[in-house]
């Protein structure tokens, strides 16, 4: 990256991706069977970003690793569907996933695992987990000319 994908963009049967900046698909992203996500060292402590404006899945025992410094991998999805980001079948070990639905859910199946979500609505089953940390609620990401988008939770703006 930076990336712009124009269709759905499939990540599976253990491939990994090295997120160096920026992905936005206009489509829907799917990662299956073991599929990795690893945050490059050169983001330093800052998040790097995947947007889809259609549906997010991560199934099958997808992992997502931060950096040497512990940014984050922030998956974005701008879809309306309930749910828009589907996490299912043991996604998320690692440390680094961060899950952002504003408008639409985000579902939790069979001991699936986030660091922070943020979406109209969360619906957790079968021994899913999300670990809400210090210091999320506000992070920063880079653009894709480098410069340091900070994003943070505005007192009052949040139900809990």
């Amino acid at each position: 990256g930076p990336i712009e994908i124009t269709g759905n963009l499939d990540i599976s049967n253990g491939t990994i991706l090295t997120l160096t900046g920026v992905v936005y698909v206009h489509g829907d992203i799917t990662f299956n069977n073991s599929a990795e996500v690893h945050l490059a060292e050169a983001f330093g402590s800052n998040s790097g970003t995947i947007i889809a404006d259609q549906k997010i899945e991560m199934k099958n025992s997808f992992v997502a690793e931060s950096n040497s410094f512990g940014g984050l991998v922030v998956f974005i999805s701008t879809d309306t569907s309930d749910p828009t980001i589907v996490f299912k079948n043991s996604a998320g070990e690692g440390d680094a996933v961060v899950l952002f639905a504003p408008n639409g859910g985000v579902e939790f199946k069979s001991s699936s695992e986030a660091y922070q979500v943020s979406a109209s609505s969360i619906l957790l089953k079968n021994n899913s987990a999300i670990t809400y940390a210090g210091g999320v609620s506000s992070f920063s990401v880079m653009s894709d000319s480098s410069e340091e988008i900070y994003w943070q939770v505005l007192p009052g703006s949040r139900n809990e």
